[in-house]
């Protein structure tokens, strides 16, 4: 004999054990309310930034080399290349060679005049922003040329 999907469910329900609450508060039920929104995500994993495939080594080079946004900035501003970093740092074996760090600071000295960019923005703002204008471009109506 065939059960109903509500009976099927109802059985299914009867079978599992159901989580017990603590009698005592604790201090994230607050006055008996439901949940907060940070309660309720907290266990929901956050999706991560989209990073233009372009900027990504640029992140990868921070992480590998310590580097700084403001020094990631530099190097950007300087046209430096992110994979060629590696053999612009010092390994300790060539007391000629300066810090990558000071050695990035140095150029952009020289270059533009400046101890640093006036306003320094991480990878993942300038993706950010950059995503944000591209939406508001492809929201706005665009213009047709008149037509002669």
């Amino acid at each position: 004999m065939l059960k109903s999907r509500a009976q099927r469910d109802i059985s299914v329900l009867k079978q599992r054990p159901t989580r017990l609450r603590s009698v005592e508060p604790s201090i994230s039920d607050g006055v008996g309310g439901p949940p907060t929104h940070a309660e309720r995500s907290e266990g929901m994993a956050k999706k991560p930034a989209q990073i233009p495939t372009n900027l990504e080594p640029w992140i990868e080079a921070r992480r590998k080399f310590h580097l700084s946004h403001a020094h990631v900035q530099m190097a950007r501003e300087l046209g430096m290349n992110p994979k060629k970093l590696g053999k612009l740092d010092n390994h300790d074996q060539e007391p000629w060679k300066l810090p990558l760090r000071e050695f990035i600071g140095k150029l952009y000295f020289k270059r533009f005049g400046k101890e640093r960019p006036d306003a320094v923005r991480s990878i993942e703002e300038m993706a950010a922003a950059k995503k944000a204008k591209k939406q508001v471009q492809e929201s706005r109506p665009r213009r047709r040329a008149p037509d002669d």
